[in-house]
């Protein structure tokens, strides 16, 4: 856990499938929906995301940018989404996340 900004090191995330991720997103965000539509078209979106980032990171590594440039993209998206899911998080919860 990195204690500066309460976020886990991602060294301690198991890795998993897309559709495992895709699973644990919908069974976190939207776990009383039913309406099949709405499920697949935001399956639909969290893949095309998820497909989306894969891309960009092979075009970036097949590109002509020392090791420390990628490093420094990566951190850019990193840093990109912390803030989105900061700022998601306060919207829904104020400053900290319930515990679970």
């Amino acid at each position: 856990m990195n204690t500066e900004n309460d976020t886990p090191d991602l060294a301690e995330i198991p890795l998993k499938t897309v559709a495992e991720q895709w699973e644990d997103f919908r069974q976190s965000t939207m776990p009383h929906v039913t309406d099949e539509i709405q499920i697949e078209e935001m399956r639909r979106g969290y893949f095309s995301g998820f497909f989306s980032g894969l891309v960009s990171m092979s075009n970036m590594a097949s590109g002509p940018r020392t090791e420390d440039e990628g490093a420094a993209e990566i951190e850019k998206w990193m840093n990109e989404c912390t803030q989105f899911f900061h700022e998601l998080t306060v919207e829904h919860y104020g400053e900290r996340p319930p515990k679970h």
